[in-house]
């Protein structure tokens, strides 16, 4: 509960010695049926019933690589589906009633493809966009129309991405996107649809502790809390 006093503790079991299972969760996500979805570090998806205490896994087999580290899975409100973010097989949009899916990938040569199938965070703007952060890039999918605008750093354009790997992505109350990379930190801004960087500079007094930066989360008085890999920035 919130005063950390543990009710439970659900561990998978394993269904074999020929195929074993990880109890490594890298995130969780809760579907509109009350159905929790965790990401693997190394097993793909598991779905676990909290009302009965069942792990399953079967149908998602079906199409979804069970060797495949998720990082990263997201729905809606209300929403009929769940986004699974797969470290190397793209990206997933499953329907949580019968297990039917669409799939976006990389297709070199295709602009209208993911950047890349390493997919590291994703987050919503809305019903229809969700921004898509990856190991080689930034993409802007509409999951209706199924268009994809792709955003990398252009060392010769100065309101391009910063960098191009995506470790985690931010939308503030303004609608502002925040883009967590290696190299530092870039909002999005759609009107003009450009990039403004925020980055390491040791002339200044206050700075980023470090350009790889993490995570970010905002507090209940609108503070921005940055995780670097040297510390936490405010």
């Amino acid at each position: 509960d919130l005063n950390f006093n543990f009710i439970n503790e659900y561990i998978i079991k394993n269904d074999g010695e020929r195929n074993p299972v990880s109890n490594r969760v890298m995130t969780i996500c809760e579907d509109k049926k009350g159905i929790f979805w965790l990401g693997m570090f190394s097993k793909a998806v598991m779905r676990f019933d909290p009302s009965t205490g069942i792990f399953s896994q079967k149908e998602l087999l079906k199409f979804l690589p069970r060797l495949q580290q998720v990082k990263s899975i997201l729905t809606l409100p209300n929403s009929d589906y769940v986004f699974v973010a797969t470290g190397g097989e793209g990206l997933f949009k499953v329907n949580i009633h019968n297990f039917s899916y669409e799939k976006w990938r990389f297709i070199n040569g295709n602009s209208n493809s993911l950047p890349s199938d390493r997919i590291t965070s994703l987050c919503a703007q809305n019903d229809s966009i969700l921004w898509v952060g990856t190991l080689d890039g930034l993409a802007k999918l509409n999951h209706h129309s199924k268009k994809i605008v792709t955003f990398l750093n252009d060392p010769g354009k100065s309101y391009s991405l910063i960098n191009n790997i995506v470790h985690d992505l931010y939308i503030d109350s303004q609608q502002v996107l925040w883009v967590l990379t290696f190299g530092g930190i870039s909002k999005h801004y759609t009107i003009p649809d450009r990039f403004t960087k925020v980055s390491q500079n040791n002339r200044l007094r206050r700075t980023l502790s470090s350009n790889i930066v993490n995570h970010c989360i905002k507090d209940k008085f609108g503070n921005l809390w940055i995780a670097t890999s040297k510390g936490i920035d405010v």
